[in-house]
């Protein structure tokens, strides 16, 4: 942002920047000295032609620098920011593409609502997954905020895909997936290179195979074959980062409850690096009623959304990180997931 300010500096009342922003006022003010100066040259009031002539040159580079960068016109600097993970479940504007036995059929009002709700979570960046693409994003977030959406574009005939949004002001560049981790281009992990205030960081988005859920990861069954498939790409991710020494974050649906005992994948991501783990907070709220409700035992459903920092993306922690309950749906309309959104507030530094 171009600052300007006029000070008197003795006789001569120089302009010089000196830190507020550019306002109408200000502009008037360089404006009404800039006249004085060209008065006091014209009727010869005013001694020493190189004095005048470059306080009317100063004023004049002041003038033109602050009519010509509003404060609007600069995106906004962003010393903290919230970044939200939600699986949000079958985002797609085209319902032929929707399974049959699929409860997230929407309509123009449910879409209106949910976009009510992700307003009010105020992020700066969401990590999605199951959106099907920009013109799905384009229903429920806020677009004229956000600057920057990207898809992992191995997965263009595919529904469920990743997708990042970033607030207007954040720099991000997105790098080559990390598509190991998909099948046949389903669920590729989204790679991006994220800069704010100078600092750099790398997001992965990932939404791991499901229905291997907790402990070991054997490879008996199927699903736990194609996870034990993902996890050496993801160690292999994190030990890149680790070498380059650039911090980064690793968000999404694992479909796994790495806060639980002895859980295999998160001791083989630990093992590559020192690693912080926030997880969805496991209550009521957050196990939306007629979808998944309350485990047999009455407990509810464990968290498999989560949040991986590096160590020094763990240092920049504002806060507590924060669940979010998801309403409960207008009868018979579908609710708005079947996960609920996590989100932490990061200071970059």
């Amino acid at each position: 942002m171009i600052l300007c300010r006029i000070r008197c500096e003795g006789a001569l009342r120089t302009p010089r920047v000196h830190g507020a922003p550019c306002t109408l006022n200000n502009i008037s003010s360089i404006e009404y000295l800039f006249d004085i100066h060209l008065a006091k040259l014209r009727d010869g009031t005013w001694p020493g032609w190189r004095h005048t002539m470059r306080s009317v040159l100063l004023s004049l580079v002041l003038l033109f620098a602050c009519s010509s960068k509003s404060p609007g016109s600069q995106p906004p600097v962003f010393e903290d920011i919230r970044l939200i993970t939600w699986n949000i479940a079958w985002a797609t504007d085209q319902v032929n593409r929707i399974p049959s036995n699929t409860p997230f059929r929407r309509s123009d009002q449910d879409w209106a609502s949910l976009s009510s709700f992700i307003r009010g979570l105020r992020g700066d960046i969401f990590a999605l997954q199951e959106v099907d693409g920009v013109s799905a994003a384009r229903r429920f977030l806020p677009m004229a905020n956000f600057e920057t959406v990207l898809t992992t574009p191995s997965d263009l005939n595919q529904t469920l895909r990743p997708i990042l949004a970033a607030r207007r002001g954040i720099e991000v560049r997105q790098m080559p997936d990390l598509a190991e981790i998909g099948k046949g281009g389903l669920r590729a992990g989204l790679d991006a290179s994220v800069v704010t205030n100078g600092v750099v960081f790398r997001l992965l988005i990932v939404h791991l195979k499901a229905d291997c859920r907790n402990g070991e990861v054997p490879l008996h069954t199927p699903a736990c074959r194609e996870l034990r498939e993902q996890i050496p790409h993801i160690v292999a991710w994190i030990r890149e980062r680790r070498s380059d020494g650039t911090p980064y974050v690793i968000l999404g649906d694992f479909n796994r409850e790495l806060n639980g005992p002895g859980d295999e994948l998160w001791q083989q991501l630990n093992a590559a690096d020192t690693l912080h783990l926030v997880s969805q907070p496991t209550h009521d709220g957050c196990a939306v009623s007629g979808i998944r409700g309350r485990q047999p035992d009455g407990r509810p459903w464990p968290a498999i959304d989560h949040i991986i920092l590096s160590s020094q993306a763990a240092s920049w922690l504002i806060g507590e990180p924060q669940g979010h309950p998801l309403p409960n749906p207008d009868p018979g309309r579908p609710a708005y997931s079947d996960h609920c959104p996590l989100s932490l507030v990061l200071r970059p530094r």
